[in-house]
């Protein structure tokens, strides 16, 4: 309670952290630090979990994969990447331990690619973890998701693309004319937040099938390179 109360999710003062430090040192039951770290995971403040990682690194094999698969379920991948970077290698020694750690890696590295491959343009590489995983919709590495990142760098076919993924489900082939008619607005008013240009073909291209619900498949191998 006193976590929800004091602080903010953007911005860390110097004040929050002193007492977010003397929360930490307050935490002497493994009961409390567990309630205070599955919050820290749900509201995704991967800054805070720096802070709480200085007090405690180190954790019994139970709690570190529970932990896992809730970041891994919210997709709060900027999470698992800083309890990667305990390198728990000499803690968790057994063959089930050490899997488990390999496999939440091989999904952090797929997402770290997958943003890569959006800010590269590549377009092969983003269909590909599409593909291999299904059931991700938000796909976040730190405070920004895979979506956001992709409309911050003004990809908008890009973001498009994973937009109606996450509205509508593993499509490669999308169409905007399957969403509804809120759904088409969010997407065209996100994009017109952001734009500079009205005059690039392929974003007015967008914005009209939106606008007129006529189906939009822009990863065709003759795309207009963006």
């Amino acid at each position: 309670l006193f976590v929800k109360q004091t602080f903010p999710k953007v911005n860390i003062s110097e004040e929050n952290v002193h007492h977010l430090k003397i929360l930490m040192e307050s935490l002497d039951r493994e009961s409390d630090r567990e309630k205070c770290l599955t919050f820290i995971v749900e509201e995704n403040h991967f800054k805070f979990l720096r802070i709480f990682l200085k007090f405690f690194n180190k954790f019994k094999f139970e709690l570190w994969n529970k932990i896992m698969q809730k970041a891994r379920n919210l997709e709060y991948f900027g999470i698992i990447k800083e309890l990667l970077d305990l390198d728990l290698t000499n803690d968790f020694t057994s063959d089930h331990e050490k899997v488990a750690i390999m496999g939440f890696q091989s999904i952090l590295n797929d997402v770290e690619g997958l943003f890569e491959s959006i800010k590269d343009r590549n377009i092969p590489k983003i269909k590909k973890f599409v593909k291999r995983h299904p059931t991700m919709k938000s796909v976040y590495l730190q405070d920004l998701s895979a979506i956001e990142f992709a409309l911050e760098c003004k990809l908008f076919e890009i973001y498009a693309f994973l937009k109606v993924n996450q509205l509508r489900g593993n499509n490669l082939q999308y169409k905007i004319s399957k969403l509804k008619d809120s759904e088409k607005r969010e997407i065209r008013d996100n994009i017109l937040s952001v734009v500079t240009n009205y005059k690039e073909t392929y974003i007015l291209t967008i914005l009209t099938k939106c606008r007129y619900a006529t189906s939009l498949s822009c990863f065709d191998s003759d795309t207009k390179e963006m």
